[in-house]
């Protein structure tokens, strides 16, 4: 048991309860407390994906610029931790697409994808893998869009079937 647990737990699972709703405006301050102590408690990786609430509340309530910020940030302390860098790239890459810069939503968005699919390939068993990419297809999905938009079918088909294969 931690000392004080309890003080950082509840911040961090009240904001992640209310980031289930898009409720930003509830989650963002917990988001922040629970940042602060896990940073704290040197507990990097649950400090970050705190931070990364605090990012995702910033893009629901439409500050950008302030979103960008928080997950090259989080990307910068995510050595390691792939997932987390893997999330920051796909925000990024949105938030790219966002303001019409394709050529570097694209590359974010692909890293992320790498990140994703690094993960799924060091998993044991075909369960694990089928099951890790369930909630990470946003970064797949916004490069099929671009592929759309960019009139290259072909590419978008790629990018379907690569998701197909991890699914399988």
């Amino acid at each position: 048991d931690l000392p004080g647990a309890d003080k950082v737990a509840a911040p961090f699972a009240a904001a992640a309860i209310a980031m289930l709703t898009n409720n930003g405006a509830l989650a963002r301050p917990s988001a922040l407390r629970a940042a602060a102590a896990f940073d704290a408690a040197a507990i990097t990786g649950w400090a970050l994906e705190a931070q990364l609430i605090v990012a995702q509340c910033d893009v629901l309530a439409r500050r950008w610029p302030q979103a960008g910020q928080a997950f090259e940030a989080i990307l910068a302390r995510a050595s390691g931790l792939p997932d987390i860098a893997a999330k920051c790239q796909t925000g990024l890459g949105l938030l790219q697409l966002g303001r019409g810069l394709r050529a570097q939503a694209r590359a974010s968005l692909q890293q992320a994808v790498e990140n994703i699919e690094a993960q799924r390939a060091a998993l044991p068993g075909d369960e694990f893998r089928m099951s890790y990419g369930a909630d990470k297809e946003v970064a797949h999905l916004a490069l099929v869009r671009m592929a759309l938009d960019d009139g290259d079918g072909g590419a978008a088909v790629r990018l379907m079937a690569c998701m197909e294969q991890a699914r399988a």
